[in-house]
């Protein structure tokens, strides 16, 4: 049952005559706990938390060559704000992600059958299938215009930042949050006007998005 995922019906409780079924979300709520918001950690079955017995199962579903191991669960959080609600679901791996959190915004609606692949596994695809030296100088690489290519590694880098628990401090305008800010930086930098700039193709090579994103931390340092 726990590839049912968070709504299906597939926990029974019994009480005297009367027969009621829970998702895992609403058994978590049932039971008190409905602000863990995990639900894997919070149901326990034989004394075991739920996450733990799932791996059980998984590695016995790996052992047993005559039975294929199920496809990866996704997340129940957002990746990057690592909080829970409507979430879209990466179809190439378990990541989820909500409409204003990942990069670029997503257009896919939840209703959509088109597959979606997350800026992660997108640019993972793009080395897979790149050919010739992977790396190059760095002075060649700032000064590449801003194709597709170099836009989706701009938008993985972004990304991959926002994902860092640090992101909070740097996400929004310093001088809207911190005393005497303003005064001190000349040119103040944060991960929302970057992503905006981007959205905006307000880039016009690779060299320029990223001496912003090194200047957020320029800032920080001089401050």
């Amino acid at each position: 049952s726990y590839l049912a995922g968070t709504t299906k019906k597939c926990i029974l409780r019994k009480d005297e005559d009367k027969i009621t079924w829970f998702s895992p979300t609403q058994f978590e709520a049932f039971g008190g706990r409905g602000s863990h918001k995990n639900w894997k950690l919070s149901i326990l079955c034989g004394g075991y938390k739920l996450r733990d017995l799932i791996e059980k199962k998984k590695k016995m579903y790996t052992h047993n060559l005559k039975i294929k191991p199920p496809p990866p669960e996704n997340d129940d959080e957002c990746m990057v704000c690592k909080d829970v609600g409507n979430l879209t679901c990466c179809d190439d791996c378990p990541r989820a992600f909500h409409r204003l959190c990942h990069i670029p915004l997503l257009t896919v609606t939840e209703d959509s059958s088109e597959k979606w692949s997350c800026t992660f596994c997108r640019m993972k695809a793009q080395n897979e299938l790149s050919r010739g030296p992977r790396f190059k100088e760095e002075s060649e690489i700032l000064i590449q215009k801003l194709t597709d290519r170099y836009m989706l590694s701009c938008e993985y880098l972004l990304l991959k930042l926002y994902c860092q628990k640090e992101s909070v401090v740097f996400a929004k305008n310093p001088c809207d949050t911190v005393t005497k800010y303003a005064k001190t930086i000349e040119k103040p930098m944060w991960l929302d006007q970057i992503q905006e700039n981007l959205a905006q193709k307000k880039y016009n090579t690779v060299g320029k998005f990223i001496n912003d994103v090194r200047l957020i931390f320029k800032n920080c340092q001089k401050f």
